[in-house]
């Protein structure tokens, strides 16, 4: 694969977007970071507007016919971090490198993704859980004991 054409760059100041699609108060946070800052650390938010419309439709259907959803994916708590990755032939490699011939992923904010969800009236958000705790709860000792005795 060739080396990387295209490279990030940082806004002097919070965008539009960011004001948009970032909780406020962590943008406040962010921002008042940036300033204080004095070691040049980047700080790197990462939004999907495609996963919020999806929770937002999700969402509203339950509110208005009942039931319930449940999302399963690698992600955080939040929406500080860079987790942009690409791979190709299960090697990791730069995001920037290639365009359309790496498979690119990004952690799911799960935070951003409840908020959103819990703005539709009629719609009620629990969790999140690590993934141990949800297998956990789901019965996994107890399902690998069951196999393990069998």
């Amino acid at each position: 694969l060739n080396e990387d054409r295209f490279r990030f760059v940082l806004a002097p100041t919070a965008t539009p977007a960011s004001h948009a699609l970032i909780h406020s108060s962590t943008l406040k946070n962010m921002t008042s970071n940036m300033q204080q800052n004095q070691t040049e650390k980047v700080i790197t938010a990462e939004v999907s507007p495609s996963a919020l419309a999806v929770v937002d439709e999700v969402a509203r259907r339950i509110a208005a016919s009942g039931g319930g959803a449940l999302f399963i994916d690698y992600g955080r708590h939040s929406c500080l971090g860079d987790t942009l990755r690409a791979f190709y032939r299960h090697e990791q490699l730069s995001p920037l490198c290639d365009p359309g011939l790496v498979d690119l992923t990004i952690d799911v904010d799960f935070q951003a993704c409840g908020r959103q969800a819990a703005k539709v009236e009629g719609a009620a958000v629990f969790g999140g859980l690590e993934q141990g705790e949800f297998l956990g709860r789901m019965g996994i000792v107890e399902r690998l004991q069951a196999l393990l005795n069998n």
